[in-house]
This record gives structure tokens, sequence and C-alpha cells, in this order.
């Protein structure tokens, strides 16, 4: 019986979540009488009437200047096939830094380690 009961508990909770959601969404109703519609014209109407909405403050952020162009653009596979073989001894030799840094974290734990 205790199999049962686990192997159903997912179908019984996505069940329960299932038939809840739609009551859980649901908008209260207006409770003046009017129809929320009408509420909703007569608060678009304020929002747009310059008198009634507020001053915005002034920002100056250097962060929000626009970015400035880059300074090498590709503009045919051609340019960027020879961009990345140019490049291509820069990441080699990059690659081989790193396998260089890991070798020698591993010479400088091995006394670290227990021998066998």
């Amino acid at each position: 019986m205790g199999p049962t009961i686990t192997r159903l508990f997912p179908t019984w909770l996505g069940a329960a979540v299932l038939f809840s959601a739609p009551s859980a969404l649901a908008q209260p109703k207006p409770t003046d009488g009017e129809p929320a519609r009408a509420t909703d014209r007569g608060a678009a109407s304020s929002q747009t009437d310059p008198a009634s909405r507020a001053k915005l403050p002034e920002i100056t952020d250097p962060m929000l200047d626009p970015v400035p162009p880059a300074k090498h653009t590709v503009k045919s596979w051609q340019q960027a096939l020879k961009l990345v073989r140019t490049r291509s001894t820069s990441l080699r030799q990059a690659r081989a830094q790193v396998e260089a840094a890991s070798a020698r974290s591993r010479q400088a734990l091995a006394g670290a380690y227990p021998r066998v």
C-alpha cells in the first residue's frame, strides 16, 4: 500500500494545483456597482491629463550613455575566418599556459596526498 500512495502522490498534487488555480487567479468583483471597465477608462483619462502627471526627475548618469561602436566589425565570413586564423596561435598559447598551471597545481598538491 505504501508504494502505491507514493506513486500517486504527484498525480494528486498536480490535480489539486490544477483545479485550485482558476479560483486563485480570479479577480474580485467591483464593490461600487459600476462595471470595472468604466473605472479603468476614468483612470486612463486622468493619466493622460498633463496637469495630473507628476514631473519626472532629470537623470544624468554616464552609465546610461549609448555604447560606442565596436573597434572591429566583421562584415563577411572570410573576415571572420581570417580573424580566427590570426588569433589561433594566441589561443594555443593560452591553452598551453592553462595546462601548465594545472600541472603545477597537481605537483604542488602531490606532497599532501598519501603515497600508495
